[in-house]
């Protein structure tokens, strides 16, 4: 789409205005909304680099009345863009402060959250703002566009040997934090209802980790090894008629092995869902939009059948594997949980109603074994009362989220080598505590 500025033609996307909003260089400390207005961005939030709102926790301010607005941004070509999008009735867009476009115009009353600010980009740039070409769009959201933060200074004065000891032992701190944490829940619902809650959060993708502990409790483990019987189908029917997603009709034009799996699935759910009338979940309360296939939540409770509704306890099998060993024991728990988060029907499919792919593809990855490692497999341990201190070097590293690039930009520069932390899960670990612990809360100054 072609936008005209001082007589000279740019073809611009929406990633062009993520950086203008995002480079305070670039935009004007005051705004004129486009119900004429002035208003001063105070803060432009945290670049969401996963689904939903594109900025978080942004702070503007309105000159007229003084109010201090917290929340989030979207982003958008045209103002028609945010009904196009399907945000009007997504839950993940209710805390809209401002739709910010780059055409002008304004959207009819009651379209946006109530007292959210449209602000034009095209009426604000003014002519100090010469050329979309010159953003440089590969370094964000990471451009260097301030001055470097007193962390990053600290380390590179003391060098590498200080930025590995940070990592290290912030790391150890959270791991502690989660052993802790599950120890506490142990002692109010027992330790196998604890593992399988902790368990099951970090099954869920990151928008999802709540729904799957409340899935956890609603229901229990007790409960879901009692009906399962045995068979991680009759575990996956529980697990999706709970939840709320298990398809009310058999989708047109599905293969005959899927129609004849969601016929099982009812067959087996309507026997126990009287049980489960009062507390069961609905679709609504889950996070779809945006969500990758291997991500799904239909999919993942596919594996947490398999780990959790079969065969001998889980809890169970990973105590009972030798510690002394940090190579072999690595490997063990990785086939404790790979060998049983197995459920036929995707083997060589993505979703519960896609059609057959030619590769195989596991249920649940390496990495996102890794994390479990971590988040679950070693607090369990520890809450065991056995000692795991020798077993976090030997933790390997999960996939990268939003909150370890965002700490290890802020830590180490734009530039830095990603290896630092990739190797080793409890470097990982401690970037995330960092992150959580003070960049959240740095806003417009780390001092």
């Amino acid at each position: 789409m072609l936008y005209n500025i001082k007589d000279l033609s740019f073809r611009i996307s929406e990633r062009h205005l993520r950086c203008i909003w995002y480079d305070s260089r670039l935009r004007p400390a005051e705004f004129i909304t486009e119900a004429g207005a002035s208003v001063t961005v105070l803060d432009p939030g945290r670049w969401n680099l996963e689904a939903g709102p594109d900025f978080l926790d942004a702070i503007i301010l309105e000159k007229d009345t003084g109010i201090r607005r917290n929340g989030n941004v979207e982003l958008h070509l045209k103002p028609v863009d945010w009904n196009a999008h399907g945000h009007k009735n997504d839950p993940a867009y209710s805390n809209i402060i401002a739709h910010v476009c780059f055409v002008t115009g304004l959207l009819p009353p009651h379209t946006l959250p109530d007292d959210c600010i449209q602000l034009s980009l095209q009426r604000n740039l003014g002519t100090s703002f010469m050329s979309f070409d010159s953003l440089d769009l590969s370094s964000y959201p990471h451009s260097t566009i301030s001055e470097c933060p007193p962390c990053r200074e600290l380390i590179i004065k003391r060098g590498p040997d200080l930025m590995q000891e940070l990592l290290i032992r912030a790391g150890e701190f959270r791991m502690s934090r989660k052993t802790a944490r599950m120890r506490s829940l142990a002692d109010t619902v027992g330790l196998p209802q604890a593992f399988y809650e902790e368990a099951m959060c970090a099954l869920g993708y990151k928008q999802n980790k709540q729904q799957f502990r409340r899935l956890a409790t609603v229901l229990r483990y007790d409960e879901l090894r009692r009906l399962s019987d045995g068979s991680p189908e009759k575990g996956y029917a529980l697990m999706l008629g709970v939840s709320g997603l298990l398809p009310a009709d058999i989708p047109a034009g599905c293969d005959p092995a899927t129609a004849s799996l969601i016929r099982r699935l009812w067959d087996i759910w309507w026997k126990h869902s009287s049980i489960f009338s009062d507390t069961a979940m609905t679709g609504k309360d889950w996070t779809l939009a945006g969500i990758r296939p291997l991500n799904h939540p239909a999919r993942r409770m596919a594996a947490a059948a398999g780990l959790f509704a079969a065969g001998e306890e889980l809890w169970r099998q990973i105590l009972a594997v030798d510690i002394s060993d940090q190579k072999a024991w690595t490997e063990r728990i990785f086939l404790s949980f790979s060998s049983r988060a197995v459920l036929p029907h995707f083997l060589h499919r993505i979703t519960l109603t896609g059609k057959p792919t030619a590769p195989e593809t596991a249920l649940i990855g390496r990495e996102r074994i890794n994390a479990l490692i971590s988040n679950v497999v070693l607090p369990l341990i520890g809450t065991y009362g056995k000692e795991t201190g020798h077993l976090v070097p030997a933790v390997s590293a999960e996939h990268d989220n939003s909150d370890i690039r965002n700490a290890a930009h802020n830590l180490f520069g734009h530039d830095h080598n990603p290896m630092v932390y990739r190797r080793n899960g409890v470097r990982q670990q401690g970037l995330i505590q960092i992150y959580h612990d003070f960049c959240l809360n740095r806003k417009t100054t780390c001092e």
